[in-house]
């Protein structure tokens, strides 16, 4: 049979259908492009003219797409923490133990601020988000390439139910979303290739 395509057509495409191929996710261009297991990385993508730093990718609990990074604000940075790689969440959590590495706390130390809205806790009851100005560092392990930094923005921050359900809930550890990934406007390359358990992010210069 060919393909058929159908008009209006909506669906998520999960890690089942994904972890079979190297993905390509060119956000600036608006395309996402599929390669055989392990050929990606020789394709070399990039950024013209930009940076990219690779880093090491595994599956976590539940089956989530996990790396490590550091947190920073101002001229203060964290020890690497797990980071879950969530390309659903057009925002970026962390948990209050990653939050607490800056200096940043409930009682608004470290630029803490309450946003208004609630989540679902790790207890079950109603969480509320805080968002507090903090950037992320990515550490190329293995090798002398400067980290790549994303500038320091808002974050949310909360002990939301996710982080429980991975046995995650008493570390520190952060979920990235689209507004550290992609980066603004869109401009980032994300290239994912469990075959050989690796991330890349390329970033313009």
């Amino acid at each position: 049979f060919g393909a058929m395509q159908v008009e209006g057509l909506m669906g998520i495409l999960g890690l089942d259908f994904l972890s079979r191929f190297d993905v390509d996710l060119d956000f600036k261009s608006s395309k996402m492009s599929l390669f055989q297991p392990g050929m990606l990385l020789r394709h070399n993508p990039s950024i013209k003219n930009g940076k990219q730093v690779d880093l090491p990718l595994k599956i976590g609990p539940n089956g989530v797409l996990m790396t490590e990074v550091a947190l920073f604000q101002n001229q203060k940075e964290g020890p690497m923490i797990p980071a879950i790689i969530d390309t659903g969440m057009s925002y970026s959590i962390m948990n209050w133990q990653a939050a607490n590495l800056l200096g940043a706390r409930k009682d608004g130390s470290g630029g803490v601020r309450p946003t208004g809205a609630m989540v679902t806790g790790v207890d079950g009851q109603p969480e509320a988000v805080s968002e507090v100005p903090i950037g992320v560092r990515f550490k190329s392990q293995g090798s002398l390439a400067p980290p790549l930094q994303i500038s320091q923005r808002v974050l949310c921050v909360g002990d939301i139910a996710l982080f429980d359900d991975m046995g995650l809930g008493t570390s520190p550890v952060i979920a990235l979303g689209m507004d550290v990934l992609s980066d603004s406007p869109w401009s980032n390359r994300l290239i994912l290739s469990l075959a050989l358990q690796r991330i890349r992010i390329a970033v313009p210069a």
